[in-house]
């Protein structure tokens, strides 16, 4: 009996990092693969994010387009981190309260979701978020019947509001179930296969997943999933094998907000006799990149090349609340050389019977700095000696020898004394390089 080889399924992880309005950087970088892989987002087994970047997840799953999804951004992103007068007046400026409200944000993802809960998306979704008090029952949804006494002693068994993250190897009594203290715990918002959480609002889970301490208020018990999960790709992996997908076919492609090289050198901290005053402004920084760089590091030992993260290197230091360099972070976005990432696409996120395979044909040697890419079709192509001609779809043939232009401008300023005069010239140079691809059906 001859033994047939099961093909592996790719089971595909988008990972959206935390980040406020540097989120902005994702969008870019979703737009630069999508100009060269159109259905990229179609081919999506699960969307993760947290904070700003679970916004982001619950925009692409509930059906939005990337393009939109941005547009959304830069549009309510100024209106969210806007502190009138009396605000900043009565919160001494966030010494005594949340920095911001959370009234203009709740009002516009009502526009943009409404009444959908988890289970209405179209894509599957998970969302980390930190409950301040297992025990609360401060969440709309939970019927009157199901709240908890904060004298009882409470058994995960019995939580059927939230899903759990467990840890059956301690805290067991002596009768058999797992019982927890009470305490804080981070939780998943999700709706994978017998999700517990799949009938919650995505206004609610968005609302808590972005209640970035010190930014916005506390939502119905819950704060920032980023202050444990900022970079939540490892959360999605160990909820996907837990849903029945094998780790070898996991694959996952983690995209950051930028990093900013924050550092505490020894001649700040000179003795290392730091007290609070000296670790407020670090710790939380801290805490939140070191999070990101150890689930970096754990995914990659974990799925090895399946595992493809992109985190450009700011210029500067943005903090999330600072619409105004929008700009610049598209900028440093457009500025990513993500050639790697185009050849880790094409080999790990499409299988057999996804469409568009790109074959790239650079012209010149491409450079990134401050590039503008504006992808390009031929009106009309036919190429019927193509080697790989019966491998392409009727649909595809219109678009085999698409092509996309990386244009990049310098400015050059000179300065010449005439006199008492000075005289400034500008020189402005522009190369382009070409990057050509044909479309066609993966066999």
């Amino acid at each position: 009996m001859t033994k047939i080889k099961k093909e592996k399924s790719h089971y595909r992880i988008l990972s959206l990092d935390g980040g406020g309005v540097r989120s902005i950087i994702e969008t870019v970088l979703l737009k630069k693969i999508i100009e060269v892989f159109p259905t990229f987002l179609d081919n999506v087994d699960l969307i993760t994010g947290a904070s700003a970047g679970g916004i982001l997840a619950l925009e692409l799953a509930s059906g939005k387009t990337n393009e939109e999804a941005s547009e959304f951004f830069k549009k309510i992103v100024p209106d969210i981190f806007h502190k009138s007068w009396y605000h900043e007046f009565t919160s001494l400026d966030s010494a005594i309260a949340p920095a911001y409200t959370n009234e203009k944000l709740k009002e516009v993802l009502q526009t943009q979701f409404g009444d959908m809960t988890l289970k209405d998306l179209p894509k599957k979704i998970l969302i980390p978020a930190f409950q301040l008090d297992n025990h609360s029952s401060s969440v709309p949804e939970m019927p009157d019947s199901e709240k908890i006494d904060a004298d009882e002693e409470y058994c995960d068994e019995e939580d059927q509001d939230f899903e759990i993250i467990p840890n059956p190897h301690h805290r067991k009594n002596a009768d058999g179930p797992v019982t927890h203290h009470r305490r804080w715990a981070p939780r998943f918002f999700h709706n994978l296969q017998s999700s517990k959480t799949n009938e919650h609002l995505c206004v609610d889970v968005a609302l808590r997943t972005s209640a970035a301490p010190t930014y916005f208020p506390i939502y119905q018990g819950f704060v920032d999933g980023g202050v444990y999960a900022n970079n939540p790709s490892l959360c999605a992996v160990t909820s996907a094998i837990s849903s029945g997908i094998g780790i070898e076919n996991i694959v996952v492609l983690s995209l950051s907000t930028g990093r900013d090289g924050k550092f505490v050198s020894p001649d700040q901290y000179g003795a290392g006799n730091w007290g609070l005053a000296q670790w407020a402004p670090t710790l939380i920084n801290m805490l939140l990149d070191s999070n990101v760089e150890i689930t970096d590091f754990q995914c990659a030992q974990l799925l090895g090349t399946r595992y493809h993260r992109v985190d450009p290197l700011l210029t500067q230091n943005i903090d999330l609340d600072q619409p105004k360099f929008i700009p610049l972070l598209e900028e440093i976005a457009n500025a990513v050389d993500l050639t790697l990432t185009f050849e880790w696409v094409e080999k790990f996120w499409f299988k057999k019977g996804d469409h568009i395979r790109p074959i790239f044909t650079p012209t010149t040697s491409p450079s990134y700095t401050s590039p503008i890419l504006r992808p390009r079709v031929p009106k009309s192509s036919q190429d019927d000696d193509d080697e790989e001609g019966d491998n392409i779809t009727d649909t595809n043939k219109e678009n085999m020898n698409a092509s996309i232009e990386v244009d990049t401008t310098i400015v050059t300023t000179t300065s010449a004394k005439s006199g008492n005069d000075t005289i400034d010239s500008t020189t402005t140079t522009t190369t382009t390089s070409t990057y050509t691809y044909r479309s066609c059906s993966i066999q």
